[in-house]
């Protein structure tokens, strides 16, 4: 190891740092002792919940958050902060089982456009039946959990 890495080792923990520090001293006082409610909407990408066996399907999950009104002068602010890399997990179950399965997890992408994290998800239905697709955000400190569900037949 030369000098060149390990100057970038200590930027790096400088630059770690300095992140955290951003975030106690100017994001922090605002949303200290929040607790805010969110809400998760899955949509498939077909235009129909009913697909063939084999067929791809794109569910696409979005969270938002909501304010309460004393934040309102800081919230265009605060959402691309809160909104972005949070953990969505993805569950299916046939109907005939009570038992949810994780599919995939991933996290979020803050959306300018829509103001809202986003998180995409690709699955193959490989067997006929009706299914139960959910969306699962477990919450954070300052986020509450939220979920949204689908049914999807496969025929």
């Amino acid at each position: 190891m030369d000098i060149s890495d390990i100057l970038k080792v200590l930027i790096g923990i400088i630059i770690g740092v300095l992140i955290g520090y951003y975030f106690e001293t100017v994001i922090s006082p605002y949303t200290g002792g929040y607790s805010l409610s969110t809400t998760l909407t899955i949509t498939p990408s077909t235009n129909s919940t009913t697909v063939l066996i084999n067929q791809t399907v794109t569910f696409n999950v979005e969270l938002d958050v909501i304010f309460p009104s004393e934040l309102s002068s800081v919230e265009s602010y605060l959402r691309p902060y809160i909104l972005k890399g949070l953990t969505i997990k993805l569950y299916m179950n046939n109907l005939n089982s009570t038992y949810f399965w994780l599919i995939d997890t991933e996290e979020t992408v803050y959306s300018a456009i829509s103001g809202k994290g986003r998180a995409t998800f690709t699955y193959t239905f490989e067997t006929t039946g009706l299914y139960t697709v959910k969306a699962v955000f477990e919450g954070t400190n300052l986020l509450r959990a939220s979920e949204s569900e689908i049914r999807i037949t496969v025929t």
